[in-house]
């Protein structure tokens, strides 16, 4: 149940399709990409909840949310940067707002996350995450992990 507090904190943070700011045009085309990116992802199979069983969920939930945000970050880079830079240019926005706004800019603490976790372990898990959809409830897969086996 402790990771559930960690889940619920990630979902509750500002994220890229809800930023507080008027939206801007080249803010709205860098929002429309990251929803074409996640509905791609929505297409892949689900996460393998049987082949998670064994590693620590607190692994288990680095690594999601690092690929999960690394490959919308890849998949809207255009967009993110061109706003991005429009953002900055303005002067207009301070870096916390930044930071929830763009994936890019929020994901280095996820990294920083991600690459604590020892290197064999990331190797097995990013494995059983490619190509899969991390677009998911986390909540949910994260109580049925906790409860396998009980």
């Amino acid at each position: 149940m402790k990771y559930v507090s960690l889940v619920i904190l990630a979902l509750m943070l500002p994220s890229v399709c809800k930023a507080s700011q008027p939206q801007l045009e080249h803010y709205k085309i860098y929002e429309y990409k990251v929803k074409k990116c996640i509905a791609v992802e929505q297409n892949k199979p689900n996460i393998d909840l049987n082949s998670l069983v064994g590693f620590a969920t607190d692994a288990i939930a680095k690594s999601i949310f690092y690929h999960k945000d690394k490959r919308i970050i890849d998949c809207s880079a255009k967009e993110e940067l061109d706003s991005l830079a429009r953002s900055l240019a303005s002067n207009s926005l301070g870096y916390e707002e930044i930071k929830h706004m763009y994936l890019s800019i929020g994901f280095l603490d996820k990294e920083d996350d991600y690459y604590k976790i020892p290197s064999n372990i990331r190797a097995k898990i990013d494995l059983l995450l490619e190509n899969r959809n991390l677009e998911v409830d986390l909540l949910s897969l994260f109580e049925e992990l906790e409860n396998h086996g009980k």
